[in-house]
């Protein structure tokens, strides 16, 4: 189950965001955590991480944009590396969806962080 933050309002979906209507489209930024014991089994999840776009917030904590369809794939990917020897019942990874709304009523106690850092970016490549 995925807990999907819709302005304030959390709904349960079933890792299907890109096919609800409505949800085409709609770009989350996503907090994944992690707590996993194996180093290499740590290390790949974090690999896909940065593979799917995600930058490093902290040692076992990322962040970025995604959209729904990506999202969903990322936690599949996730869930096909976790479903190895390697893991055992103490790991976990929380994969936490937030519309810009809800962060934007974030408390921090500290140094606070731009989310338009973390935002996709849309370049146009120019040549000659």
């Amino acid at each position: 189950m995925l807990l999907l933050c819709t302005g304030g309002n959390f709904v349960y979906y079933n890792m299907i965001l890109a096919k609800v209507p409505g949800f085409e489209g709609f770009d989350m930024f996503l907090w994944l955590v992690y707590d996993i014991t194996d180093n290499n089994l740590r290390n790949r999840v974090s690999e896909k991480c940065l593979d799917f776009g995600l930058s490093r917030f902290q040692k076992s904590v990322f962040f970025g944009e995604l959209d729904p369809e990506k999202m969903n794939g990322l936690a599949d990917e996730i869930e096909q590396l976790l479903d190895h020897e390697e893991r055992t019942e103490e790991d976990s990874v929380l994969l936490s969806p937030v519309c810009m709304a809800c962060l934007g009523k974030r408390l921090v106690i500290g140094k606070d962080f731009n989310p338009e850092t973390y935002a996709e970016k849309e370049c146009l490549f120019i040549a000659e």
